[in-house]
């Protein structure tokens, strides 16, 4: 089962440490913790844990754009890929009524940068919304 886990002294060396042989799509979690940091509040990074194993990182973005839920970083560990994590992270958010409640949103965006990936977006039920944002599309997910 996902969890999302506050991202703390005793998990922060491994989240770190999480690296992929392909690093072109996502930001290393060193600096997306950094710029958590400078946000105040807005970003909130999360370690994701299938049980009690470290598989992956996620960020999220309270208040985009009228309101939104930004997804702005996943990243799966290397060793943990093509293991249906990814599609079980983003279910993870979209069924969680907790994040609803505490952040107080009507839609999700992200922005892929990883092209293999836009099918699982599209599988959840996000679409193209045709938007091009730091030259790639923006897809969302409305409730």
């Amino acid at each position: 089962m996902i969890q999302f886990r506050t991202i703390d002294e005793d998990n922060f060396y491994d989240v770190i440490g999480m690296e992929l042989e392909n690093d072109d799509f996502v930001a290393s979690n060193v600096y997306s913790l950094a710029e958590a940091w400078l946000s105040k509040g807005d970003m909130m990074p999360y370690a994701i844990y299938n049980e009690e194993t470290l598989v992956g990182f996620i960020m999220l973005e309270k208040n985009y754009k009228d309101g939104g839920l930004g997804i702005l970083r996943m990243m799966i560990a290397e060793e943990h890929q093509n293991k249906g994590f990814g599609s079980k992270c983003i279910d993870h958010v979209l069924q969680n009524p907790e994040y609803r409640e505490a952040y107080d949103f009507s839609y999700i965006y992200l922005v892929p940068e990883n092209k293999r990936a836009n099918f699982v977006y599209k599988r959840a039920g996000f679409y193209d919304t045709g938007e091009i944002e730091e030259g790639e599309l923006v897809f969302r997910y409305d409730f």
